[in-house]
């Protein structure tokens, strides 16, 4: 009877290892699961603001034709108002090819 007791106990502590052991293989498995949603959050994220910064960047090299065409436009014209219109146009497409130097070493 006193064998049975010891069998019946080292069954008994066997049983809530195991149990403890399948609590902290579903504990680590949610931890696993949790940082996985975070990574995939974090992807989402960047993938954001990769879209917007093509968005951006297409934008301004868009923009930079743009004001590059009327430069060509104002050298056809003559006076104090086409030197005026390509003074401000060289400036802007300055500030536009800053901007998109700094979008691409950023990225």
């Amino acid at each position: 009877m006193f064998g049975r007791r010891r069998v019946i106990e080292a069954e008994k502590n066997l049983a809530v290892k195991q149990a403890n052991v399948a609590v902290a293989n579903q504990n680590y498995i949610a931890g696993l699961e949790k940082i996985v949603s975070a990574q995939e959050n974090q992807i989402a994220a960047l993938e954001g603001v990769v879209e917007k910064g093509e968005i951006l960047m297409k934008t301004l090299r868009n923009r930079i034709a743009a004001l590059e065409n009327l430069i060509a436009t104002l050298k056809d014209l003559s006076g104090e108002q086409a030197k005026e219109g390509l003074e401000a146009a060289y400036k802007e497409i300055e500030e536009y090819r800053q901007e998109y130097r700094r979008i691409l070493a950023s990225g």
